[in-house]
């Protein structure tokens, strides 16, 4: 990965600050802050202004952190081990820092000119409370010697905003120094050592900063120095490797004695497990053996799937309250030393280690090595690490019960063939550990940044953009104040850079215990954006809002059942809102009655939430991470274990208590962008009486500073290119190309000469035969339950988007923000597919019909206000939105007019078919369903003899389907007596409408005699069958 969780490399800020008073900060203490105290403020959300902040600088592993406070003229320096590796949570806790400390810390060291402090004092008990909320008195941490009445060194976080920065000596029930009241309004409490206020030693209620005209707050960090000559590559390795490294403990190993928890001259244990949690682990150890002469021999080493559990890091003594033992393999092992014979490396893949607290025996090799025999008894200990392919042993630590035994690399001279060191204390005086003065081991942790990313097979093309700890959030509203991206966010960075990007990667991973094997999946596909802070999480402070197609989409993942590949065609849905079950027109795949790929009824506003990435080729859920407004709903691959068939893992809470669970975003940067489908991934085009039509190919993009860009262009093939006229100003390309019949898909790239900057896919492209579809509610979306076509060669127009979708119902009836609000089934998807099959060309739809509506609400002229939407301005918007393009429009209502004279209902539909062809320009074709019949009463003969006069009285005017011979099971509603139509009876409909259509417009005459079969099949008595007349007046 190119970008990685901390920022590129700066120099060191080296200068030791001089203060007043005398006092010199160390020289191997390194700034990281300088902060001129505010006599009054209140961060809030913001951050503090620094006179200094080298944050963003490298500093290595911090081993201790130290402060400077400078009161006029007090001070006190105090240092600690350090409690976080991460820089930007050592300065002012601010909201905006994400810092919250409420610890103990090791070694804790001050000295000051005031009395009561002391000129040079060492703790071994000392704790920090540093947070941006109010607190009250209460001991929540039982500090030992706390006053659960006053403000001291053992107090507890509450609920708003007030602020705290103190550090505590509680062994010596001293308040160090502290730095109250910065997160809310009226001065500043500040102080060094206990203050006079009897219900408050720790400074709270001072509001004493007005009395200080010098109050500067020095913060710092003592990097741990790694006995590698500096500029070598050693030196280079360790230091990249290291980076982000938490020193867990530090042990002193002696010469004799045994080896047991009171060796940790430094136990960072519960901190680093508060930083750490909930994150796959890279464990580090750091062996360095300095001779009397002060000459070291050294070791580092770092390793992936030794432990997510930092308690499990070190030595696994007798007798502590968590047991454990390791005998596995490790992963991207890291291995450098300057001891002769040790294999340095990097990411080598034939690490292992043993590590247990009992005897062993020599493995099937009889040799002490990289394949001993743990038992079950003793307590002679043993902690190695290995390189098996190198048949070395990188360090070991054995005998915990008596001398140690310490080495580095395989021992030169082995007892029992032990190259291990296993033994070599009986070589008393001559043993390897008494040939040094002092030995000393360091344990580091680091959180492993989307560790499997290693079998991605480009995953080095990939940079790192943010990183979301979902078991931190299990239980948060991320609505209320955004996600936190709390392992990383580059964005801002990303942002000032001008980053480029030609695709975007989501990485998740999960494992239910800190031991399980994690589980993971890698997606990426051509960027659907160009703004890098909208591609996270879409809660409702993110502004983002995608349910659309996306291409080139790679999948791999340890999952059983994820369909691993390339070039897979996808789909997201990103959304802050409730959503419902019912199949979208984004794409064919999904079930309308389940919560899966296709889901639909989202909105921009905070509700559910849905983060979801699928894989509609597979018809599979690649990851889905759900319910931002409460318990994280989360998972990789489809939902097999939800017994009502749910896969996109809405509603399933089955991980709230894993252990990890993270979420990253990366990118592929890149010199250029294309931008070339729309939401639904289609397009389409009414073909022309020679089977053709000239479509327009368009699109966006966008060109690196400097970047010398030459040429656009397209290909169907990918083999023939054609040059696309583009605008450099614009950042827009478009150009007109003639296809004929069917679907189409062209490929994009973007050249610099003959370089390729990047390439996309665009939308799959239709030329067929478009039809738009009026009347009342059986025209639109009443019938039972929602249909959809099942060839993927059916599409409709969202009028409101300008957008073509696939024909899922619900059909898009919303024009200029009207609608009937139907939200159920139709016939259309049903009679695109029939006619499909019989045209061979694709088939699209656009609906304007209303439910419930009479002949007047239709009328060209009609300028009745009550009449909202207004057909006739629905059906001109629908005709304009299509540029007069389209085959026919198909005319489906009669069933509310059914007291009306014929003459009326024929005069008003006449009107409405002249109006339509002086909007079109053209003689329309119009197709009219004999549609007539009532549950109450039949069917009426004066609307279908209305009808049918229309038909043989004007030109191009076409009798369609005699949908009031459809009766019984066929109108599902009411035990068949319902006025609309059931599932058979909406795609039987939708049959006849094909056959009728085929057969008047298209040309070719269909069998006389389909309504009859239909209406045997089902048994039913059927209306008179009128007879098509042949020629036209």
């Amino acid at each position: 990965m190119k970008r990685f969780i901390l920022s590129s490399m700066l120099p060191f800020f080296t200068a030791a600050a001089v203060y007043a008073q005398s006092f010199t900060v160390p020289e191997n203490y390194q700034q990281v802050y300088s902060w001129n105290i505010p006599t009054s403020v209140n961060y809030g959300n913001s951050s503090p202004t620094y006179d200094v902040n080298n944050s963003a600088q490298q500093f290595g592993v911090v081993e201790s952190i130290g402060y400077h406070l400078q009161l006029n003229d007090e001070w006190v320096w105090v240092s600690m081990d350090a409690y976080t590796s991460d820089l930007t949570k050592i300065g002012v806790p601010t909201v905006s820092s994400g810092a919250v400390f409420q610890t103990k810390v090791s070694n804790l060291q001050y000295q000051s000119n005031v009395a009561s402090l002391g000129n040079s004092n060492a703790s071994t008990a000392g704790n920090i409370e540093f947070w941006p909320n109010t607190y009250n008195a209460t001991n929540s941490q039982n500090i030992p010697g706390a006053d659960g009445g006053k403000y001291d060194f053992g107090d507890n976080i509450t609920n708003g905003a007030y602020g705290s920065m103190q550090v505590h000596d509680y062994g010596n029930g001293k308040t160090v120094f502290g730095i109250n009241k910065w997160n809310t309004n009226g001065n500043t409490d500040l102080g060094i050592g206990n203050a006079s206020r009897a219900d408050a030693s720790d400074w709270t209620f001072a509001e004493n900063a007005g009395n200080y005209s010098t109050k500067v707050l020095g913060v710092y960090v003592k990097p741990l120095e790694f006995a590698a000559a500096a500029g070598s590559t050693q030196a280079d390795v360790i230091a990249k490797d290291t980076q982000g490294m938490n020193i867990v403990y530090k042990m002193d190993i002696p010469t004799s004695g045994g080896l047991s928890t009171a060796n940790y001259v430094m136990n960072n244990e519960k901190s680093v497990s508060q930083t750490l949690k909930g994150m796959p682990l890279t464990v580090g150890y750091y062996l360095e053996m300095t001779k009397a002469d002060g000459s070291k021999d050294y070791v580092y080493t770092s390793m992936d799937g030794l432990t997510n559990d930092v308690a499990k890091t070190g030595l696994p003594f007798q007798g502590q309250a968590t047991q454990w033992s390791f005998q596995k393999n490790v992963q991207n092992m890291t291995v450098q030393s300057n001891v002769a014979g040790v294999t340095n490396g990097t990411n080598i893949q034939t690490g292992n280690v043993e590590i247990w607290n009992t005897d062993y025996a020599q493995g099937s090799d009889n040799a002490f090595n990289y394949a001993d025999q743990k038992n079950n008894n003793g307590s002679y200990g043993s902690f190695q690490i290995h390189n098996s392919g190198a048949q070395q042993t990188v360090f070991a630590v054995n005998n915990w019960r008596g001398a140690p035994e310490v080495g580095i690399g395989n021992c030169p001279n082995p007892q029992n063939n032990g190259i291990d060191w296993t033994f070599n204390s009986q070589h008393g005086n001559n043993s390897n550990r008494n040939q040094y003065e002092s030995v000393n081991l360091y344990v580091m942790a680091k959180a492993s940044i989307a560790p499997m990313m290693a079998n991605v097979a480009d995953s080095t093309d990939y940079s790192i953009v943010q990183g979301h700890k979902i078991t931190a959030s299990m239980n948060t509203n991320l609505h209320t104040n955004g996600t936190s991206y709390d392992i990383v966010n580059n964005v801002p960075q990303m942002q000032n850079d001008g980053v480029i990007f030609d695709r975007i990667g989501y990485y998740m991973e999960y494992a239910e215990t800190v031991d399980s094997p994690l589980q993971y999946v890698f997606v990426s596909m051509d960027a659907f954006t160009d703004d890098i802070s909208k591609i996270g999480v879409p809660d409702g402070k993110s502004g983002i809002f995608y349910q659309q197609q996306v291409r080139n989409m790679n999948v791999t993942s340890n999952v059983a059942g994820v369909a691993n590949g390339t070039g897979i065609n996808g789909a997201i849905e990103f959304w802050p809102s409730n959503y419902g079950q019912t199949a979208s027109n984004v794409h064919t795949a999904g079930n309308s009655t389940l919560y899966d790929t296709n889901d639909s009824g989202a909105n921009t506003s905070a509700g559910h939430g849905s983060m979801q990435v699928h894989n509609i080729d597979a018809n599979q859920t690649v990851f889905a991470y759900n319910h931002f407004s409460g318990v994280k709903q989360y998972g990789i691959g489809n939902n097999t274990g939800n017994s009502d068939g749910h896969t996109d893992w809405t509603f399933d809470e089955t991980k709230k208590n894993y252990a990890i669970a993270n979420l990253y975003t990366f990118v592929r940067e890149s010199d250029a962008v294309l931008f070339t489908t729309s939401n639904s991934g289609l397009d389409f085009y009414q073909r022309d009486g020679n089977n053709m039509a000239n479509i327009t190919l368009s699109g966006s993009f966008k060109v690196a500073d400097g970047v010398n860009l030459t040429a656009i262009q397209a290909s169907e093939d990918g083999q023939n290119w054609i040059d696309m006229q583009y605008n450099a100003e614009t950042g827009e390309f478009s150009s007109t190309v003639s296809a004929g019949a069917g679907w189409h898909q062209y490929q994009f790239r973007a050249m610099s000469g003959d370089t390729v900057l990047t390439s996309s896919v665009g939308d799959r492209i239709g030329v067929g035969d478009i039809f738009i579809t009026a009347g009342q509610s059986n025209s639109t979306n009443h019938g039972d339950a929602p249909t959809a076509s099942t060839t993927g060669n059916v599409v409709s127009m969202n009028h409101e988007t300008g957008e073509w979708g696939y024909a899922n119902d619900p059909q898009p009836t919303k024009i200029n923000g009207a609608s009937d609000n139907s939200n159920k089934g139709s016939t259309w998807p049903s009679m695109g597919d029939a006619l499909s099959e019989m045209t061979g060309v694709p088939v699209a739809f656009s609906s304007v019909g209303w439910g419930g509506t009479s002949i007047d609400w239709w009328d060209p002229d009609s300028d009745n206000e009550s009449n909202v939407g207004h057909g006739f301005d629905r059906l001109q918007a629908a005709i304009e939105n299509l540029d007069g393009n389209f085959t026919a429009i198909l005319w489906h209502r009669g069933e509310s007019d059914f007291n009306m004279a014929k003459e009326t209902y024929q005069a008003g539909l006449e009107e409405l078919i002249l109006a339509s062809r002086e909007v079109a320009g053209w003689d329309v074709p119009w197709e009219i369903a004999l549609v007539s019949w009532r549950p109450q009463d039949g069917a009426h003969e004066n609307i279908r003899d209305a009808q049918l006069a229309l038909t043989e009285e004007m030109a191009n005017v076409y009798l369609g389907p005699d949908s009031d011979a459809l009766l019984g099971l066929l109108r599902g509603q009411n035990s068949g007596n319902g006025i609309h139509f059931s599932v058979d009876g909406l795609q039987t409909l939708g049959q006849l409408w094909a056959a009728e259509v085929y057969g008047d417009i298209l040309g070719v005459p269909e069998p006389s005699t389909w309504v009859l079969f239909v209406g045997t099949f089902f048994g039913l008595g059927l209306l008179q069958v009128r007879k098509r007349k042949t020629t036209k007046a």
